[in-house]
């Protein structure tokens, strides 16, 4: 890894959170970015662990100047709950479905982060706010 970052190339972990990708993996790699798995996020606003284990993420990602991206949004509730802790980026159902170009997110979405960041978004899926 270390090879590539030498050459510019930015590292990104997925399914952080998930059984197979433990936190020795996260600290030796020293990724520019985190996707925390979608089981973490799934009903996060319904279980302080959860939230307690992406604020955790989330402090080490502000700690070590990486990105932390949650994937699988597919509430609004996760959305909000998310948005409330901090997280950077997202990506999931509630902000747009899947499509072969990147496009614009529905006007629902658009409307929500709004909401949440009072104002209009530059990059859709950013949720922090900032």
């Amino acid at each position: 890894m270390k090879h590539y970052a030498n050459q510019g190339y930015e590292i990104a972990l997925d399914d952080v959170g998930a059984g197979h990708l433990g936190l020795n993996r996260v600290v030796n790699t020293t990724p520019d970015y985190l996707k925390a798995d979608i089981e973490l996020v799934r009903d996060i606003h319904k279980y302080k662990k959860k939230e307690i284990m992406m604020k955790l993420l989330l402090d080490y990602c502000n700690a070590t100047g990486a990105i932390l991206i949650a994937e699988g949004i597919e509430t609004v509730q996760e959305l909000e709950c998310l948005h409330s802790l901090g997280v950077h980026y997202g990506q999931g159902f509630s902000l747009g479905k899947p499509e072969r170009a990147f496009g614009n997110i529905s006007a629902e979405s658009e409307e929500i982060l709004e909401r949440l960041n009072g104002r209009k978004n530059i990059l859709f899926l950013d949720i922090s706010g900032k």
